[in-house]
């Protein structure tokens, strides 16, 4: 969304403007879900966090500082009600990486005419978001936020409330992380980065 178009949104949801809020709703409730499925591994419970983090900003519009990112506060909302839910049961489900593929949204399609090369991309894929939600959450939350849902640093600091150096920092050795368990997949096993 156009950062000029959010603020003025934002503007009328401080008026308490529902139809200005329906259309945040609308522009942000995907990456809302997603962030929470990418906590608590559960569509029912990613759907009432992301619900209950909208209910939560409408009611503290007042606190929102102008100039920031609607979707980085929200984000901020819903990673912390995703921690309580988390806290709460006190336990991580296990779940099924092919559920949590398609039940996030972050499976695509496949494309192409050769079958066997379709199965070996969706086999990459697979892996890299096993890889993926192997991660610490602290690191994965990072790569969710910049490589799924394209946030800048700053955005991503926003949500988190962290510093940006702790963002970029986190995001490297995430990256590290993913490099060092996607290379047997992606190179065999005989590659070792030199």
């Amino acid at each position: 969304m156009n950062s000029a178009i959010e603020a003025d949104l934002v503007k009328r949801c401080k008026a308490h403007d529902l139809a200005a809020f329906r259309d945040l709703v609308k522009e942000c409730r995907g990456v809302a879900y997603s962030f929470a499925f990418s906590y608590l591994h559960n569509s029912d419970d990613a759907m009432a966090v992301s619900q209950d983090a909208f209910v939560r900003a409408w009611s503290r519009f007042g606190t929102f500082r102008e100039g920031n990112s609607f979707r980085s506060w929200l984000l901020g909302i819903v990673r912390n009600l995703s921690l309580d839910v988390l806290n709460t049961k006190k336990r991580r489900r296990e779940f099924s990486i092919d559920e949590a593929m398609e039940e996030s949204g972050f499976d695509l399609p496949d494309t192409g005419p050769d079958p066997h090369d379709a199965l070996e991309k969706s086999e990459i894929r697979a892996q890299v978001w096993k890889a993926i939600m192997g991660l610490k959450q602290e690191f994965r939350e990072i790569v969710i936020l910049k490589h799924f849902h394209d946030l800048s640093y700053r955005e991503i600091s926003e949500s988190l409330d962290i510093p940006e150096g702790t963002v970029m920092s986190r995001l490297f050795h995430a990256r590290l992380a993913l490099k060092k368990s996607l290379e047997p997949v992606l190179f065999g096993g005989d590659h070792h980065g030199r």
